[in-house]
Order: C-alpha cells, then sequence, then structure tokens
C-alpha cells in the first residue's frame, strides 16, 4: 500500500515539474507513475520549453512582445529590459521605400536596406 502512495506522489511531484518546464502535465504525471523515482529525475534534467513558456505569458496578458527587439517584457514595462528602448512612444514603422519596397520609420530620410532617399 505504502509503495501505491509513493508512485502517486512521484507522479504528481512529475507533472507538477514537467508542467512547469512548459510541458505536458500528463505525460510527467505518467513518467512519474510508471518510474517512480526515475520519472521525476526524467523531468527534472528534460530542458525547458521557454517558447512555450513565452507564448503561455503573452495569451494569459501578463506578457508582450517588444515592437523593437521582440523579446517578451511585461505588460507594464516602460523601458525594454533587453535593448533599453523606450515603450512609451512606439515608433510608427510605415513610410515604404520606392527601390525595394522595404518599411522604414516616419523620420527616415534614406531607407536602412538600400539606402535610397525617401520622400
Amino acid at each position: 500500500m505504502e509503495l501505491i502512495i509513493v508512485w502517486l506522489l512521484c507522479g504528481v511531484i512529475a507533472g507538477a515539474v514537467y508542467g512547469n518546464k512548459g510541458k505536458s502535465s500528463v505525460v510527467g504525471f505518467l513518467a512519474g507513475i510508471v518510474f517512480g523515482p526515475l520519472g521525476i529525475l526524467f523531468v527534472l534534467v528534460t530542458p525547458t520549453d521557454q517558447a512555450a513558456i513565452e507564448n503561455k505569458a503573452i495569451q494569459s496578458g501578463a506578457s508582450k512582445k517588444c515592437p523593437h527587439c521582440a523579446e517578451t517584457i511585461r505588460v507594464g514595462a516602460s523601458v525594454c529590459r533587453y535593448c533599453g528602448r523606450d515603450l512609451a512612444n512606439p515608433v510608427q514603422v510605415n513610410k515604404r521605400c520606392p527601390s525595394c519596397g522595404t518599411m522604414n520609420i516616419d523620420k527616415a530620410i534614406l531607407c536602412w536596406s538600400c539606402s535610397t532617399k525617401l520622400d
């Protein structure tokens, strides 16, 4: 009886750890149930799925992408912690280069891609 409780506890722990790594909690639970303490060890050494964690934070509304460097930052941030740029006044990118078609910021004089003079 005690062995069943220990194996169930291993399943719960492995499922929680695996879920926090951006993976399926059910798979972690099954690994803990089938392999016991080795299942916990397996989920501990499995790498974290950072992209899944970032997507989950963006979908929940807790994070957003920086418009300048595309790193994930908090919603209330006024300055990006990665590139250091101001987020309060976003840069407007809507001036198209007549030569290469690249989008440039409003205040640009030359295209950043081909150096053609913009109107």
